[in-house]
């Protein structure tokens, strides 16, 4: 799959979209991101998210950050959440966000989910090719998927249709209980959330720098070949 997935552009919101966000650690989280250095940028993220839960820009570059990590369920659940349509965000924030969204279903094998956050992205920003391309790769698998899982009969074809018909109904009546939701709260990371990501993050940090150390110290006791005259 990895080399099937070699085309796909995975696009993100610069970083720099949210410069308003001055507080310390985000800043901090922005430049190690920038340096590549994801893990540290996510411990930044979280720790600007101990302060201010509600924090958008944290929020989003943590998603990021998470992504870069491959953990991809947990940025996931941070993209969905910032995917509220009543967030004071620009269209093209909200297109990327989708795209995001969709990059991480993707990662996942949940066809069907990253094809709907593609087309929600392109709804929102139509000239986006880099989503449409993405797009058209997840429709292939999901189609795929769909044609491996057929077989049957009519009657039974036609009971699974009326079986994704009352699903369907029953999920736009718990998205409109959602929406209602939403109105009334910000999107936010719990303390808990935060707190287990953060553990997370710094208990990878402390195996990293521990393989670091070790291959200092084996470069430290080189047997010394050469003499002084």
């Amino acid at each position: 799959m990895k080399a099937q997935l070699l085309f796909v552009f995975l696009l993100f919101v610069s970083l720099s979209a949210f410069a308003q966000a001055d507080k310390k650690d985000v800043r901090k989280g922005n430049k190690l991101y920038k340096e590549e250095q994801y893990n540290e940028a996510a411990i930044a993220y979280l720790r600007a998210l101990e302060a201010d839960s509600t924090s958008i820009p944290a929020q989003f570059n943590l998603g990021n950050a998470l992504y870069k990590l491959k953990q991809y369920e947990p940025a996931d659940t941070i993209f969905k959440m910032l995917s509220n349509p009543n967030l004071p965000l620009q269209k093209k924030t909200k297109a990327r966000i989708a795209h995001n969204l969709g990059n991480a279903a993707l990662q996942q094998e949940k066809w069907q989910e990253s094809v709907d956050a593609y087309k929600q992205s392109l709804r929102l920003n139509p000239t986006d090719d880099e989503t449409r391309t993405n797009l058209a790769y997840a429709q292939t698998k999901l189609e795929k998927e769909q044609q491996g899982g057929g077989g049957g009969n009519d009657d039974k074809n036609q009971d699974d249709q009326n079986q994704d018909e009352q699903n369907q109904n029953q999920d736009q009546q718990n998205q409109q209980n959602q929406d209602k939701q939403d109105e009334q709260q910000e999107p936010k990371i719990s303390p808990q959330q935060a707190q287990q990501m953060l553990e997370a993050m710094q208990a990878n940090e402390k195996e990293t720098q521990e393989k670091v150390n070790k291959e200092k110290a084996k470069a430290a006791v080189r047997v010394r070949t050469d003499k002084n005259w």
